[in-house]
């Protein structure tokens, strides 16, 4: 993007937050109400869904094996993916800046990972999209599946454009060991938990004064809910028969919403270039609505 076309960029998003602003000072007693609404769903849902498995994921992380098997050059990546599937967004692309900024892996290849590793943690794919808000943990499963292979899609997408003329690394395995004890990982994941749970509250409330502007309960509601904070419209989209529930959490998960997006830019933008993430959001979002409206 050219400097025109930056400030342009900022102008609009500056716009767009004073007319949220003036939004949220029109209406006190709504933007309360959904403020409570978001703190008691991060409380009752959010936090039993992620924050005991941060904590052991980022335990499991810093042990030598594990690590040293990060930086291997094939196994690494995968290693790297799989821990995104388990930690979810934005711990697994916290793992790929420590990596990036630890010398293991090059730019491009933290670029290319965190596309591949920063959308919803299996807990919560299984446990709430699945057996909370679809009724069965089956279709948590199915819903898994269809996250597995957009992924694999867009690996292969990606792959030509990010990794072509990739730089090597600075350091080998032997210089990656992170020290990280089970107190460190207790505390560390609470205070991610805190910046996820903010990041949700406040596109929540956002996305609830939007959607306001649809009759209550209407589908272009709930996608504008969802599409701003997206385990908010999950949870929403409860009261919709299967076919469409199923279709409406696809899009969500698969897009990871304005605030899985923010959450991801905000711990990558210093050291990676967020376009490719947001690229890959986009085609995901699309790709896993596609997969659930065919089946």
């Amino acid at each position: 993007m050219n400097i025109k076309g930056r400030k342009m960029w900022i102008r609009t998003v500056n716009l767009a937050f004073a007319a949220f602003f003036a939004i949220l000072l029109a209406f006190p007693k709504s933007v309360g109400a959904a403020t409570a609404q978001a703190v008691t769903f991060c409380f009752a849902n959010i936090i039993p869904a992620l924050y005991i498995y941060l904590v052991f994921s980022r335990r499991i992380t810093a042990i030598t094996a594990v690590t040293r098997l990060c930086a291997h050059p094939l196994w690494g990546s995968v290693f790297t993916v799989a821990l995104g599937f388990l930690c979810g967004c934005p711990a697994g692309a916290k793992n790929c800046v420590f990596l990036y900024e630890s010398g293991v892996i090059s730019k491009k290849r933290g670029e290319y990972l965190c596309c591949l590793c920063s959308g919803a943690s299996i807990p919560f794919i299984l446990s709430f999209a699945g057996a909370y808000v679809m009724g069965d943990i089956k279709y948590g499963i199915k819903l898994l599946l269809f996250l597995v292979l957009s992924v694999v899609f867009i690996a292969l997408v990606f792959r030509p454009f990010l990794l072509r003329n990739e730089e090597k690394p600075k350091n080998t395995a032997v210089n990656y060991i992170r020290k990280t004890d089970f107190v460190a990982s207790v505390s560390e994941s609470a205070f991610l938990l805190v910046s996820v749970c903010g990041f949700i509250i406040c596109f929540y409330v956002l996305g609830v004064m939007v959607s306001c502007i649809f009759p209550d309960g209407s589908r272009y509601s709930l996608v504008l809910r969802g599409l701003f904070e997206f385990s908010g419209g999950i949870a929403q989209s409860v009261s919709f028969s299967p076919p469409t529930r199923e279709v409406l959490c696809g899009l969500f998960l698969g897009f990871g919403s304005l605030s899985g997006i923010f959450q991801t830019v905000s711990v990558i933008n210093k050291s990676l270039s967020p376009k490719p993430f947001v690229i890959s959001r986009i085609l995901m979002g699309a790709l896993m609505a596609l997969l659930t409206l065919l089946t």
